[in-house]
């Protein structure tokens, strides 16, 4: 039985305008409660249900589950990314066999997976309206997870049945209700933006899932809105904890990892640096304007002491204006270019987020700028990527990518037009440490592979056109 996005939107028109809503409390101590709620189309709640328990992760990938990719059907073209036949899972080794990973790809980036019993089948579709659907079912079970895309009026409509704010705006904009049959289900609010519901349906099916909103939302997979309903009969039901657990995963890694954390307001303020980094908020000098990298905004997951605790959740924007008197003159900003703060990282969902910083002005034109991307928790680094930004013709150029990880190192330097970058590392059993050196001329593009000879320490003595260059190496940490 598909329980669908437009059945969810319909059910607004049944809602009882007495449902509870989340408060502080209830949210610190994980409260479960039943409320008098709604009719879903043809699902209808008779009596509550325990919610499926929410497991931490153990991070004991110790069985392993055949992935099924699920076909989709996209309003614009889409690439098929590359997923793997077996994947590692935290799931009960004696479930394993009655388990699959469904890898359903969300748009051309993004992908993830959803943990569910076996041979099921279906389809994930994405909307010209940027909505997103996923539908699957067996015998036994289904699942369905539904996002509303960019329309405000979907997003209330989806989430209306348990957020207030939602409710209030489909009736400041118009949007009439009428009060539901007094049916139970059971709520439980691990955090403001996220409710997770389970009752009986009159036919004797066992329903549980979560609806999440924030009214006020950042550029992501899943916008400001999503939810999730799994149906099963009592055969099916016994992996509800494993469907719900994965779906969860899913939508606070890929759809809003901030709903965990502290948000973390930015600071508008730019204060010019000597370097040789800057990172966001830290400004280059440049005549009479300064060019800076736009502060973001950031959430603190868990503990500050543990690397890479905190991560943005909205683009960077390289930014220009005019500075006199040390002091930025009021809306002289200029956006130059995006810088991306988010992606999917191995076609899975564990994103790796974008920490980037600028490197000193080179050749009156031309700004490097490095890329670090880590995942949530790493204590190095998965990558980076070395661009150079063309303040003439706004253009950028990659001009390296490079791991950062595993005794492997990277510096940078420029001069003129010249840029150098090595990569360097440990190429032996013995500790032995090799370089690998590079002169790019950022004006015509060329590159030339210099000799190790030509390392001096932290500095690059080559010569270009019969002239003896000096150039310092800034290490990347």
């Amino acid at each position: 039985m598909k329980v669908s996005r437009n059945v969810f939107i319909a059910l607004i028109t049944s809602l009882a305008l007495t449902i509870m809503d989340w408060t502080p409390g209830a949210a610190s101590s994980l409260q479960a409660f039943s409320i008098n709620t709604y009719q879903m189309g043809t699902l209808t709640p008779v009596s509550p249900l325990t919610i499926p328990t929410l497991s931490s992760s153990s991070n004991n990938y110790s069985a392993e589950l055949p992935v099924i990719r699920v076909r989709g059907s996209y309003a614009v073209e889409i690439h098929p990314l590359a997923s793997p036949k077996k994947v590692l899972a935290d799931v009960p080794t004696q479930l394993a066999r009655q388990l699959a990973a469904y890898f359903v790809q969300m748009n051309q980036t993004t992908s993830f997976y959803l943990i569910g019993p076996r041979k099921m089948k279906g389809q994930a579709e994405l909307g010209t309206d940027g909505s997103f659907d996923v539908f699957l079912k067996n015998s036994m079970a289904s699942i369905e997870l539904d996002t509303p895309g960019g329309s405000e009026l979907s997003t209330w409509s989806l989430v209306a049945p348990f957020f207030s704010a939602a409710r209030k705006s489909l009736e400041q904009n118009g949007v009439g209700q009428s009060p539901s049959s007094t049916q139970n289900t059971t709520i439980q609010r691990p955090n403001p933006h996220t409710a997770l519901f389970a009752f009986i349906d009159k036919k004797g099916s066992k329903v549980a899932g979560y609806s999440f909103y924030q009214s006020n939302w950042y550029a992501s997979a899943f916008g400001g809105a999503a939810q999730m309903v799994y149906l099963a009969n009592s055969e099916g039901w016994k992996y509800a904890t494993w469907t719900l657990n994965s779906a969860m995963a899913v939508l606070d890694n890929i759809g809003e990892p901030q709903i965990g954390g502290k948000v973390l307001q930015p600071h508008f303020a730019t204060n010019v640096s000597k370097g040789p980094y800057f990172p966001a908020g830290s400004a280059i000098s440049l005549d009479q304007h300064i060019i800076w990298l736009q502060h973001n905004v950031y959430v603190q997951r868990g503990s500050t002491s543990t690397p890479s605790s905190s991560f943005p959740i909205a683009p960077f924007l390289l930014m220009e204006g005019a500075y006199r008197n040390g002091k930025l003159i009021p809306n002289s900003g200029v956006e130059l270019a995006e810088i991306p703060w988010m992606k999917s990282y191995l076609g899975d969902n564990k994103p790796l987020y974008d920490y980037p910083f600028l490197l000193h002005l080179t050749g009156g034109r031309f700004l490097p700028y490095i890329e670090i991307w880590a995942g949530y928790g790493m204590n190095q680094p998965a990558t980076n990527n070395l661009y150079v930004f063309d303040l003439k013709s706004h253009r950028n150029q990659m001009i390296t990518s490079f791991p950062l990880f595993g005794g492997t190192f990277f510096s940078v330097g420029t001069i003129g037009d010249e840029l150098v970058y090595d990569k360097s590392g440990i190429i032996d059993a013995k500790g032995d440490f090799g370089h690998h050196l590079w002169l790019v001329n950022l004006a015509t593009g060329k590159s030339t592979h210099l000799p190790t000879s030509d390392l001096h320490g932290q500095t690059v003595i080559a010569k270009v056109n019969g002239k003896s260059l000096r150039i310092p190496l800034t290490p990347i940490d």
